[in-house]
């Protein structure tokens, strides 16, 4: 299913945000929080900007890159993500196999004690494609698995020195908007790092 957002932005407040040096940074929060956000992509605002994203299309990427506050995540590998197939039983004959939305990763590494695994997805901003950016990060030890379950709330907020595929520590000035009520949202900036929903 293809998610979009619609934000818009007035032209003096534009004018500060840039002024400021500020970008609009747009974070896919998943189900399993790694105590930290991943800035999906960031980028300088015009007056409408329209972000699309394709549900149910993600890879899997390892990195080297240390989990800390403030620091970029550079992928060393990737591979396209197939979630698992998961069979139930209810007291009676299994039901049948259903598509689970989680992901699994793990650390085989001989060279590395620890890794970090992550989910990455494409996402178009303004009519700019951003392929497989990280949406999340996992710190995981040698011989340990990791499992990882795409959420539907997107957070966005503004932030001066932010780039994509940055960890970033959570800020309280974001508007959470949660896709599994629509596949489709407006916003609009307020000012003092105010977004309110118009639509959707």
């Amino acid at each position: 299913m293809k998610h979009k957002l619609i934000i818009i932005f007035n032209e003096q407040d534009l004018k500060m945000i840039s002024e400021s040096g500020q970008k609009v940074v747009i974070i896919r929060q998943t189900e399993h929080s790694a105590g930290n956000a991943m800035a999906w992509v960031c980028f300088n605002p015009s007056e409408r900007n329209i972000i699309e994203w394709e549900d149910n299309d993600y890879s899997i990427y390892s990195s080297t890159s240390k989990i800390e506050n403030i620091t970029t995540i550079i992928k060393s590998h990737e591979e396209k993500a197939i979630p698992t197939i998961r069979y139930e039983y209810w007291d009676g004959p299994l039901t049948p196999p259903s598509k689970s939305s989680i992901y699994y990763a793990s650390n085989f590494s001989n060279e590395f004690p620890q890794i970090t695994l992550g989910l990455s997805q494409s996402i178009i901003v303004n009519g700019k494609t951003y392929s497989n950016y990280p949406i999340n990060a996992f710190s995981v030890p040698f011989r340990q698995s990791i499992e990882m379950e795409p959420g539907n709330l997107i957070s966005v907020l503004l932030r001066k020195n932010a780039v994509s595929s940055m960890l970033l520590p959570y800020d309280t000035n974001r508007i959470i908007v949660n896709y599994n009520q629509s596949p489709e949202y407006t916003i609009l900036y307020e000012g003092d790092n105010r977004f309110k929903r118009i639509e959707g």
